[in-house]
This record gives structure tokens, C-alpha cells and sequence, in this order.
């Protein structure tokens, strides 16, 4: 009943939006419509009303391990999101909440902190853990339950399907973009000869991919760059 009335809601939004478009279309002057007269029998019918929601948001985070100094930040901003939504019901008749579960960045805790959460209710999942979005894929495709993780690896939203992403997923276009800009306006960049570089950090899908276009950037720019290598632990 409640994905209904979610439906239901995300259905008269587009309405509303399609009849604004429909009055402000075309630039044309406006032309009056015939009046219609009343008719004498009422043979309207009866006006839909829908029951309040609430959407239960799952937050798969990380609050006591080695990535809670980053992630707590991360659980603040969706807490403010939510009062937000909710004090300013910026979607008439639907309100959020949100459950928690500390993963302690432990890939071990994944599975079960999806259970735990589907368990109690939530609507949807959001997840800053890098290592949730491969590991719950096959889950809540199963299950039909949307996954909004920070920054997925394309693996996890290549084929697409329940798991949509919150960030960029063309991470290697980062680490281009960087050393392309360092290369031509680093005022220390050394001069006659290629930087060296290399790289460290945790042993996620998004630096495995940062370190791989590194290493192909480097490989194509050889008066720029000298790869030393990268590490993730």
C-alpha cells in the first residue's frame, strides 16, 4: 500500500508539472476556451485521497570504524536533509525518517546490515561504504529495493538496475582531470623532466579505479609522467 501511495504521489507531481509546461508551451497568444455549463446531475467522481507516508530511509554507515571521522559528516548532512524535507513538507503528505546500522567498514557486516535494515522497514537504502554496493547488488535486485550508494564502482550500476548512484561513477575521468590540470598550472611542477607519482589509500573499488587511470595517464603522457605505482590497503 505505502510503494502505492508513493507512486501515486510521484504521478500527480508529474502532472502538475506537465500542466505548467502545457500553459507556458508554445509562445503563441492565448485563445479562451468554450465555457462548459454545470450539468444538473452530479456524476463526478469521488476524490481520491491519499493516507499520509512515511518513507523509511536505511542508512548503512560506518560510525565507530576506521571511517566514521568521514562518514558521521556524511550521516549529519542526510539527518538535515530529512528534518528538512520534513519541517518544510516539501512533498505534501509524505514524511522521512531514517534507521540506522554501523558497518564499522567491515565488507563482513554488509549482507547482514541489509537484512537488518530491510527487517525494519526500510523503504530504501543509502550507503557512503564503498565496499556495499558490488556485495548487495544481487540482493536488492532480488528484492526490489533501491540502493543509493556515494560513489559506486560501474560495476554496480553497469547493467543497470536497483542500484542507482548518488556520485560519480566515471571515477577515472577524476584522476585525467587532475593530472591534466596539475601538469599545466602546478607552479612547482618540475620542469625538464616527468613528475613522479604514485598513490595509497584503502583498498576500495573507487582507488583501485583512480589508480588505474593514473597509471594509463602516465603511460600516455610520458614527458609528464613517471607511474611509481599505487597501493590500496
Amino acid at each position: 500500500m505505502k510503494k502505492l501511495a508513493i507512486l501515486l504521489v510521484l504521478l500527480l507531481g508529474s502532472g502538475l508539472i506537465l500542466n505548467s509546461v502545457a500553459c507556458e508551451s508554445g509562445g503563441q497568444e492565448a485563445t479562451s476556451s468554450p465555457l462548459i455549463e454545470p450539468s444538473s446531475t452530479n456524476n463526478s467522481e469521488p476524490q481520491v485521497i491519499l493516507e499520509p507516508v512515511e518513507i523509511t530511509i536505511g542508512n548503512y554507515s560506518d560510525k565507530t570504524g576506521p571511517a566514521a571521522n568521514a562518514q558521521i559528516t556524511i550521516d549529519m548532512a542526510l539527518e538535515d536533509m530529512v528534518r528538512y524535507y520534513n519541517e518544510d513538507a516539501l512533498i505534501p503528505g509524505v514524511t522521512f525518517k531514517v534507521i540506522n546500522y554501523d558497518s564499522q567498514l567491515d565488507p563482513s557486516k554488509d549482507i547482514p546490515g541489509y537484512e537488518w535494515l530491510k527487517e525494519h522497514g526500510a523503504d530504501l537504502i543509502w550507503t557512503p561504504v564503498p565496499s556495499a554496493p558490488i556485495t548487495l547488488k544481487p540482493l536488492v535486485e532480488k528484492d526490489r529495493l533501491a540502493l543509493f550508494p556515494l560513489v559506486p564502482d560501474r560495476e554496480a550500476v553497469d547493467p543497470p538496475g536497483y542500484v542507482f548512484g548518488a556520485g560519480s561513477t566515471l571515477l577515472e575521468y577524476h584522476a585525467y582531470t587532475l593530472l591534466k590540470w596539475l601538469a599545466e598550472n602546478d607552479p612547482d611542477f618540475p620542469d625538464g623532466r616527468p613528475a613522479k607519482i604514485g598513490g595509497a589509500g584503502w583498498s576500495t573499488g573507487y582507488m583501485e579505479t583512480v589508480f588505474e587511470a593514473a597509471k594509463a595517464y602516465a603511460k600516455s603522457h610520458p614527458e609528464q609522467y613517471d607511474w611509481e605505482g599505487g597501493r590500496a590497503y
